[in-house]
């Protein structure tokens, strides 16, 4: 919050106040979001990838999140937290230290060729989805997206495109930049400009990162278990976790 102590109490309120809101008094108290402060009915979504952070730093040293519209799901709230969980698994890389913060994110959205920009049923619950997102984005989370580039691939989309930008905060719309998916080679020599080469962009826009989603979700969640002090070479060990069990299954 560039040192103002004002906004940054303001942040430090409201984000424990959504983070009640998105995840219940039980769980939002717990350090951190982790995979098991999400629920049952977010892990299909979340091994379908909508949401990725991804391995690869830009010339900056700024974080990447992709976002894959064709693996959104209509359910906002899950969504949302979906978005929250990617957001603190940035935050809190220990290879990257207090750099994610200081130094924001880049979040690329896409969905390759199929045009697809939201899976939501009606108007209302895409402007209510991407309202939620704005304000958490800009005034809640302790990191912020300080370039945001998206690539319809068909007219429609950049119509619904015009639709959501009137939602989001002044702030995001200034760092908003929008490319058509067809021109992969034209798209490329921007992103380059903008430090990222081709080799820190997903193959879904064109690039050459070919990354491992369903690798990266293994390791994540092994990884928690570990941290939770948990002893994967105890038979049986899967009981002690019963709410990451259907996760467990699904990757």
């Amino acid at each position: 919050d560039r040192f103002d102590a004002e906004k940054a109490a303001e942040r430090f309120i409201y984000y424990w106040k959504r983070k009640v809101e998105l995840f219940g008094p039980d769980k939002a108290f717990k350090p951190f979001v982790t995979l098991s402060h999400l629920k049952p009915e977010d892990y299909s979504a979340l091994v379908k990838g909508g949401f990725r952070s991804l391995p690869n730093r830009d010339e900056s040293g700024r974080a990447i999140i992709f976002r894959h519209f064709v693996y959104y799901e209509d359910n906002i709230d899950t969504m949302l937290r979906l978005y929250w969980y990617i957001m603190h698994k940035t935050i809190f890389d220990p290879e990257a230290g207090a750099e994610t913060q200081k130094k924001g994110i880049v979040d690329l959205g896409g969905s390759g060729l199929e045009g697809k920009i939201h899976p939501f049923q009606s108007l209302a619950d895409l402007k209510t989805y991407y309202q939620a997102f704005s304000r958490d984005s800009n005034s809640v989370l302790p990191l912020r997206s300080t370039a945001l580039h998206v690539f319809p691939a068909d007219i429609w989309t950049v119509v619904m495109i015009e639709q959501i930008l009137s939602l989001l905060h002044y702030d995001l719309r200034l760092r908003l930049n929008v490319y058509n998916a067809l021109e992969t080679e034209k798209n490329l020599a921007q992103l380059a400009l903008c430090g990222m080469p081709r080799g820190v962009v997903p193959r879904e826009l064109g690039g050459d990162l070919n990354f491992s989603y369903i690798e990266y979700l293994h390791d994540a969640l092994y990884e928690e278990l570990q941290s939770s002090g948990i002893n994967l070479e105890m038979e049986g060990w899967e009981q002690e976790v019963p709410e990451l069990q259907h996760l467990l299954s699904l990757i």
